[in-house]
This record gives structure tokens, C-alpha cells and sequence, in this order.
């Protein structure tokens, strides 16, 4: 039987707009409260048959999805410098996320990579998040991703 997972350990790392995914060079994103979800949904078509009182329903266009990440507002983080500009870009940039699951030896030492996934996704927002007074100050990061992710397996080292 399997177990689940903690969500502790898990990173988000920035890229840029370089056509490689995996060939990118990323900066870690610092420090995350919380992920959201990220994954493909299909519209849900309905067609409302009156003379039958019945509602059919089909599977539309799949929509890769959007993330709302949300993170401390650390000034001089590079990985939140750079989500700052590619709100102010058009264009998609290149997100890794990695769970904490690579596989380690008998003395805890990591001897593989972890679980990946790889998307591209425009930062819509990075609105800064005040709260009350037993908050921090956070950024509250939305991401539209722009196609379906990618996942790369945990794997031992050869």
C-alpha cells in the first residue's frame, strides 16, 4: 500500500523563456507557504433539452490550468526578482517544481533527483498580501500555464 506524501521539502524554481524545459537555468523561488494546483480541466459543455427535461453533457477544450502560489515578500530574492519581471513580460516563462522525494541511501544521503514537473506559464499577478497584525508580509503569485505539464519521475542515480 502506498502512502501519502508531505508537501515539506517541495521547491518552485523560475526559469526563463528558453525553448528547453528541461535545458533552462532556473533560481529557486523563496520562501513558499503553499502551491495551489496545477493540472489540465475540461470545459464541461451543456446542451439543456427542454422538450426532455434532461441535461446532456459533453468534454470541451482542456485547459492547462493556473496556480495561485503563495510566498513570503523577501526583497533581494532573485527567484522573486525575476517573477517580477515576467510580469511585466508577455511572454510565458519556464517553471520546476520538485517534490522531496529523490531517492536516498541507507545513511539518508540523496542518491537520485526527485519527482519534477515542468510547465510554462505567464505570471498574471504578484500582488503583495499585508493580512493583520500576526501576519507577514506575503506575495500572492498567479500563474497561467500555457500547456499541459510535464513530469519527470524520481529516479536512482546510475
Amino acid at each position: 500500500m502506498t502512502s501519502t506524501q508531505s508537501v515539506i521539502g517541495t521547491k518552485l524554481y523560475v526559469g526563463t523563456k528558453a525553448v528547453s524545459l528541461t535545458g533552462d537555468s532556473y533560481l529557486r523561488v523563496g520562501i513558499v507557504e503553499n502551491f495551489g494546483e496545477f493540472g489540465d480541466e475540461a470545459e464541461v459543455i451543456k446542451f439543456n433539452a427542454a422538450d426532455e427535461g434532461k441535461v446532456y453533457k459533453s468534454k470541451g477544450i482542456v485547459d492547462p490550468g493556473s496556480m495561485n502560489v503563495m510566498l513570503a515578500d523577501l526583497e533581494g530574492d532573485p527567484g522573486r526578482e525575476r517573477l517580477e519581471a515576467a510580469m511585466g513580460d508577455p511572454n510565458a516563462y519556464n517553471f520546476r517544481l520538485e517534490k522531496d522525494d529523490a531517492p536516498r541511501d541507507d545513511d539518508g544521503l540523496i542518491v537520485g533527483t526527485p519527482t519534477t514537473f515542468y510547465f510554462r506559464a505567464l505570471v498574471i499577478s504578484t500582488r503583495r498580501s499585508v493580512g493583520g497584525s500576526s501576519d507577514t508580509w506575503k506575495r500572492n503569485l498567479k500563474l497561467e500555464l500555457t500547456e499541459s505539464y510535464q513530469s519527470v519521475p524520481a529516479a536512482a542515480s546510475a
